[in-house]
């Protein structure tokens, strides 16, 4: 009887443990610290024209804390679009959503005195830290984005066509888009304005849904012919609709 009644007891006690396991992800969640904030990224480009700008805002949800199943120290999302220049008539720069989680910290980092691979000592505020600061520089002047911190930048030759994506040298935009034009200033700022619906946005004007129904079109048929057909090692097939348009707003 004691017999049956200790392995009743294990029993109830694996019971127990596999049940706080299944839901250790759901309880850690609200040991987590959570951050928000809008970050503005604005494009300067010079041209025998005249200044080109462009500017979008994107939202940046921060969760600080262990992250169930991983284990990552932080988890991000966004939601925005990238940013969009019109250089000359019809041909557009855009800067890719790429790495926009901690843009804002690696510009403006240092100088904050956040720690990171932006601050060659690594000291000063750590990760934990800087998350809770950055919704507190709303409002504040626009930081200029160094070249180790700026984003992807690519073209497309024929707008209408993904095939002609091209990457672009933020040194040398001249060699892309022709003499005179170069990229003059490249800003972050915290803010307080509204993210809006990126159904509605820039790049939906430029790249409609008919653009990214054919890059899917040549995503499946890359598929059909397998992993190693030469799209997946394009910058094409490297690529994806999030680096211009990001979440469910």
């Amino acid at each position: 009887m004691k017999s049956a009644t200790k392995a009743v007891r294990i029993l109830s006690l694996g019971a127990v443990a596999a049940i706080a396991i299944w839901l250790w992800p759901f309880f850690s969640l609200f040991l987590q610290d959570h951050h928000v904030w809008h970050q503005k990224l604005e494009l300067t480009v010079e041209t025998a024209e005249g200044m080109r700008t462009g500017a979008a805002i994107v939202e940046v949800r921060a969760a600080f804390g262990q992250q169930p199943l991983s284990g990552n120290e932080v988890s991000y999302e966004l939601s925005g679009e990238a940013t969009v220049v019109e250089v000359a008539p019809g041909r557009y720069l855009f800067a890719l959503l790429g790495g926009t989680e901690e843009r804002y910290a690696c510009a403006a980092g240092k100088a904050l005195g956040w720690g990171g691979p932006w601050n060659p000592s690594n000291s000063g505020l750590q990760r934990g830290e800087w998350l809770a600061d950055v919704p507190r520089q709303a409002g504040k002047p626009a930081v200029s984005v160094s070249k180790g911190c700026l984003p992807a930048m690519v073209t497309f030759d024929d707008i209408t066509d993904p095939k002609t994506v091209r990457q672009v040298d933020p040194e040398d935009l001249a060699a892309t888009f022709g003499p005179g034009v170069r990229l003059k200033a490249v800003t972050l700022t915290v803010t307080d304005e509204p993210v809006a619906p990126w159904q509605d946005g820039q790049v939906a004007e430029v790249l409609p849904k008919a653009f990214f129904d054919a890059w899917g079109a040549v995503h499946r048929g890359a598929l059909a012919q397998g992993i190693r057909d030469p799209y997946f090692s394009s910058l094409l097939g490297q690529l994806s609709r999030s680096d211009f348009q990001i979440g469910g707003r």
